[in-house]
């Protein structure tokens, strides 16, 4: 018999994706719900491991039940033995029952499916998300609507889309501030905190968001639009410093932005330093050798903005102890992985 694999592939996939969200949303909902430890893993294992079995004994794909997981939740069932007992429950009524039900119109378990549903639908989730996050909102709107008007699955697979849609924006547009400096030493957005004073001949800008290739232009164009906008005000910027304590990665387009920002502020006679890194970004950036490319243009690497104001403030204006601390922090983290994961 000849197989139309993209009918195959394409039904399969949509297949295992709403069975994951199924599987992984119910779970975590009732975990949350009943105050217990949800290992999401550990179910899908099962739940490949079952399917693999169905599919030997040309069975149908097996995945998790609303109803009965919503049910066995509203009566208290809290062990296995309870989904035992569903279980055979429910082969007994297919086995025993199958010439009864298929004679009732299906519209009749409607009532069923309604009831326990109910308990997975909560308007005040949906009040928090319009009050908090308005993305978010929507998305729990259209899957709901898409769920009332074709089925959970067709449903979940929109929400699923969406998030990832969501995602995807959000890491494109992050937050973007201009910081200043508290009396505490600390640097806080100059927005939120009128109180926060911008140092001298220097810009500071930070950006909430890990820097890819998603957000890298963005934030390069901020960066030179904060510049321009000091110095049309007459201030005449030597220094442009990124605060990257919110980056958490940075991929081969975000290390090319930092290295061409340094090129361009060369070429501006203004100097270019990334301060405040975690570790992980230190060593990934050192890897892909930007702290020599930044050096080489007159810019500097820190792991600390105390470092950047340190040259700032012309009292290590070579960078000395800054490039001495991001080469040691690099160290350090290959000492730790060694450690965790011994050859």
């Amino acid at each position: 018999t000849d197989v139309r694999w993209d009918v195959f592939l394409r039904s399969a996939g949509i297949m295992a994706v709403v069975s994951f969200l199924e599987t992984f949303n119910v779970g975590g909902k009732f975990a949350g719900a009943a105050r217990y430890s949800y290992d999401s893993n550990q179910e899908l294992i099962a739940l490949g491991l079952s399917n693999v079995g169905g599919g030997v004994m040309q069975g149908f794909p097996t995945s998790v039940s609303i109803i009965r997981t919503s049910v066995n939740a509203k009566f208290g069932a809290t062990s296995l033995i309870a989904t035992a007992l569903s279980s055979m429950v429910v082969g007994l009524a297919i086995l025993l029952l199958s010439p009864v039900i298929k004679h009732v119109p299906l519209a009749s378990f409607a009532p069923i499916v309604i009831q326990a549903g109910r308990d997975l639908c909560c308007k005040g989730d949906f009040i928090n998300a319009w009050n908090g996050n308005a993305p978010e909102f929507v998305v729990m709107l259209i899957t709901f609507v898409v769920s009332l008007a074709l089925s959970i699955k067709e449903g979940l697979l929109v929400g699923f889309v969406l998030s990832l849609l969501v995602t995807i924006f959000g890491v494109a547009n992050p937050n973007l501030a201009v910081l200043g400096k508290l009396p505490d030493g600390t640097f806080r957005d100059v927005r939120h905190f009128t109180e926060a004073d911008v140092i001298p001949k220097a810009v500071i800008i930070r950006i909430d968001e890990s820097l890819g290739f998603a957000n890298a232009r963005k934030f390069a164009e901020f960066l030179y639009r904060t510049v321009d906008v000091r110095e049309k005000g007459g201030e005449a910027i030597r220094y442009v410093i990124i605060d990257g304590k919110a980056i958490n990665s940075v991929d081969l387009a975000g290390a090319q932005m930092l290295e061409s920002l340094a090129v361009v502020f060369e070429s501006r006679e203004q100097c270019f330093i990334v301060a405040n890194l975690k570790s992980h970004v230190s060593k990934a950036l050192f890897q892909m050798r930007v702290p020599e490319s930044i050096k080489s243009h007159g810019g500097h690497l820190c792991t600390e903005m105390g470092h950047a104001l340190a040259i700032v403030s012309g009292v290590d204006p070579l960078g000395h102890e800054a490039g001495y601390q991001v080469t040691r922090l690099v160290q350090n983290v290959d000492v730790a992985n060694h450690v965790i994961q011994p050859p």
